[in-house]
């Protein structure tokens, strides 16, 4: 691909939120056992039979129940190898192998096993997510687009690929105007989405709409008053319009707050800038 990896926000004095995740609960989010997918472009060199198919499929449940309650990687991935011998075609295998493999961060593993998956079963959403997020963790954002539009074409309202794509433009691809777009459409989705109200507002900070970005921050203040991140964005940009008083009001009520460890620079930076 020639996309670039950039990780950094284009203004180091507003924060920007990450990528959203879907809950891997060690299996799909419909069911642990995940039957052989019916797809007639996909077959073993063998006929499997229903009592190796019903084999597999324990034995994947078996190996991620282990996997749950033990975090024996070794062990988890030889049982996940021996139901592929049961039934190679078995998709949640591999589903459940990406998921492994991310958990170690071996990258290259994971994304083989989630392409095997939708190989075998392309209706699993939650493989193409997973695999769309690890696309846009290593810089093929191209890639990753086209995975997360393939879900939205089957679930119109599955607000966390819509989310994901919002991100990608506005923190990777820089496309304020189409982020905007994105984020619009979670929020109709999910109007109490707090992740999308704070992109939105960036991305029209990022336009050079400071006023409609200090709109969508007031109305998400609105909703969630202890949102940390929000009241510090929105002193910055007052900070910015020269309007000292708000800002400095704002910045005194981001310190007083809770807080996470990674807002520690932002801390600093809203000290320095009560002293200026």
């Amino acid at each position: 691909m020639d996309n670039k990896k950039n990780n950094n926000l284009p203004n180091k004095n507003i924060i920007g939120k990450q990528l959203v995740k879907r809950e891997n609960n060690i299996t799909q989010r419909r069911t642990i056992l995940s039957s052989t997918a019916k797809n007639k472009n996909t077959f073993s060199k063998k006929e499997v039979s229903e009592d190796d198919k019903k084999k597999s499929d324990y034995t994947v449940y078996f190996a991620m129940e282990f996997y749950l309650k033990e975090k024996n990687i070794d062990t988890t991935l030889k049982i996940l190898e021996k139901a592929i011998t049961l039934n190679p075609e078995n998709a949640s295998i591999y589903y459940n192998m990406g998921i492994v493999y991310s958990d170690i961060n071996q990258i290259d593993k994971s994304m083989q096993s989630y392409e095997k998956c939708l190989s075998i079963d392309p209706n699993n959403q939650d493989a193409r997510f997973n695999l769309a997020n690890i696309l846009t963790k290593t810089g093929f954002w191209e890639g990753a687009l086209s995975h997360y539009e393939k879900i939205i074409e089957v679930d119109e309202m599955a607000f966390d690929a819509i989310y994901n794509i919002g991100f990608i433009y506005l923190r990777y691809l820089k496309d304020y105007q189409k982020a905007i777009t994105f984020f619009k459409k979670v929020i109709k989705y999910n109007p109490l989405n707090k992740e999308a109200f704070f992109n939105l507002a960036l991305s029209y900070y990022f336009i050079d709409d400071k006023e409609k970005a200090i709109e969508i921050y007031d109305d998400l203040l609105m909703i969630f008053p202890d949102y940390s991140m929000a009241v510090y964005n929105l002193a910055s940009i007052h900070f910015q319009l020269n309007r000292k008083d708000r800002a400095f009001n704002l910045f005194q009520k981001y310190l007083e707050m809770p807080k996470h460890i990674s807002e520690y620079n932002f801390v600093k930076i809203a000290k320095r800038k009560l002293r200026e």
